[in-house]
């Protein structure tokens, strides 16, 4: 499949809005993702965990895992979802840190 991240419209917009999420990762390794947030690094870093999840365990014991985990821990808890929220939470803070020695050095570059 040539596109991975594609933007949400119609009916996957309105599940984003039901589940109240910016991305969803499906079992067929389609990640539909709200069009303002196709460009947010740490949401792509995070949907492609479950992609790699996917990848990993194959889409219906993905499915089924995902399912169990969500009822026995919860989203926040969820061994799934800490795991992707890591990854995200690593691009966000190296994306950061980039930004900021990157406004730095054109910062001294300016002088």
């Amino acid at each position: 499949m040539a596109h991975v991240f594609v933007p949400a419209r119609g009916f996957w917009l309105r599940v984003l809005d039901l589940f109240g999420c910016d991305g969803l990762a499906m079992p067929w390794r389609r990640v539909y993702m709200r069009p303002s947030c196709l460009h947010n690094d740490g949401l792509r870093a995070h949907e492609w965990v479950h992609i790699q999840q996917i990848d990993r365990m194959g889409p219906v014991w993905f499915s089924l895992r995902y399912l169990y985990e969500l009822i026995r821990y919860g989203y926040r808890e969820m061994p799934m979802e800490r795991e992707a929220n890591e990854v995200q939470a690593h691009a966000e803070r190296y994306r950061a840190e980039f930004l900021a020695a990157y406004e730095h050095k054109r910062t001294i570059l300016r002088l």
